[in-house]
């Protein structure tokens, strides 16, 4: 006897059975339980053509179920129906959500407030940066940081919230077994503990290409929000984008100098994106009521505050600075010296000096009523 779970295994696994199908037949039915117990003629009636209501019928395919679900118990995983009252409701909403949600980790953290972050593979310092501010704050007031694993802005996003003891949500584009990259295997753990890890592909799903700009389209469904941290023009970010939009999600952008490699953020902002330079930007546009104080570093001089305005807009080389600012080489290389000592600014590979960002002396507190959370921190 078919319980729903195998159902939904099994069904995946016939040829010619699309999800289309599979969707059909759940809109008509209201359910997929018992459906291989219906007759050929019986699927043909609900609108499945002859051939695949066959193929159903002759189906013979429990023991790859019951490996599945082995496969899954082995790493105390579980396999969520679309039809179970544990699938992710915000997900439901989406036009296609995943029959089938593989899980390992504690899937409640979704019931949370959830933003994605997402962005370029290959980022820059500055992105890094960025992308591991804004995170952490976000994660910092109780919001789950969803991303997709990948390099770059990705990976960044999921250890800053890590690193506050946050909760985070890695979406896969291939299965549970099959953890891609490889190389960010070993934070798989770490996020289970307060967040989940989730893929729509069987066990062994290997990382095909196709299969991530599809699974974008979950990394989106399941956040209130999608900030786009950096992305170049021919970015995944940009499908992750459009997806967003169309399921009703807000895009939230990082603004970049037009001449950086990664600046399809700008393009994003001037078609509607949303401005983001802090985690504020993000949780005012969700109507959230903060209390808070203006929070940037203590300069010693006028030249110091200079030069912090300056590399907010973009990294620099000395020669640069001094250009920018016009006053006296020495004035400005004795500021950035100062400056370096107190972690304000740092010189990257690349020689140009950069913001240290988190470096900040004003205490922000933070009511977040949505959230029944009190957030105090020293930012």
């Amino acid at each position: 006897m078919d319980t729903l779970l195998t159902t939904y295994i099994r069904l995946r696994q016939i040829k010619g059975v699309s999800e289309q199908t599979i969707r059909n037949l759940l809109s008509l039915r209201g359910t997929l339980a018992g459906l291989f117990d219906c007759t050929a003629h019986e699927l043909f009636a609900m609108g499945v053509d002859l051939r695949t209501a066959h193929s159903i019928v002759d189906s013979d395919n429990h023991k790859y179920a019951e490996e599945e679900l082995l496969k899954a118990h082995r790493i105390d995983g579980q396999i969520i129906p679309l039809e179970s009252d544990d699938y992710p409701t915000i997900l439901k909403e989406i036009s296609d959500p995943p029959l089938l949600l593989y899980v390992i980790g504690d899937i409640n953290c979704l019931k949370e407030f959830c933003i994605a972050v997402v962005g370029a593979r290959k980022v820059s310092r500055n992105g890094v940066d960025v992308t591991r501010k804004i995170a952490s704050d976000l994660a910092s007031c109780g919001v789950t940081i969803v991303s997709g694993l990948a390099y770059g802005v990705d990976i960044t996003a999921h250890t800053a919230a890590l690193s506050v003891d946050g909760a985070t949500v890695a979406v896969l584009g291939s299965g549970l077994n099959k953890i891609y990259p490889a190389e960010h295997l070993q934070y798989i753990k770490e996020i289970c503990k307060k967040g989940c890890v989730i893929s729509e592909y069987p066990m062994d799903e290997p990382p095909n290409p196709y299969n991530f700009p599809k699974r974008n389209r979950i990394v989106s469904g399941l956040s209130k929000g999608v900030l786009i941290a950096e992305a170049s023009n021919r970015s995944g970010s940009l499908i992750t984008c459009r997806l967003a939009l169309e399921q009703g999600r807000d895009v939230f952008a990082v603004p970049i100098s037009p001449l950086a490699a990664n600046n399809a953020t700008n393009y994003m902002i001037k078609n509607g994106a949303i401005l983001t330079q802090s985690y504020l930007d993000i949780l005012r546009e969700f109507g959230l009521q903060l209390e808070e104080r203006l929070s940037e570093p203590i300069f010693a001089s006028e030249i110091e505050r200079r030069i912090w305005e300056e590399l907010g807009i973009e990294p620099l080389g000395a020669d640069e600075l001094v250009t920018r600012l016009d006053i006296n080489s020495y004035k400005v290389m004795a500021a950035v010296a100062a400056m370096e000592l107190e972690n304000k600014v740092d010189k990257g590979n690349d020689g140009r000096y950069y913001r240290v960002l988190g470096v900040l002396n004003e205490t922000v507190t933070i009511t977040l009523y949505s959230f029944n959370v009190l957030c105090l921190r020293k930012l």
